[in-house]
């Protein structure tokens, strides 16, 4: 169940991201969003 929260959750940041807001992806939102995912996930398995 883990890896499906965390794969879905993923996927669900980079589809909404890229179709709601690409113009607001800079190089430093993309970084910043890479890094949120990452804390996202972390949180979750921990």
């Amino acid at each position: 169940m883990a890896v499906f929260v965390s794969v879905t959750s993923i996927e669900a940041l980079a589809y909404t991201a890229v179709l709601n807001a690409p113009e607001k992806l800079s190089k430093q939102a993309i970084e910043a969003l890479v890094e949120e995912a990452i804390r996202l996930v972390v949180g979750y398995l921990r």
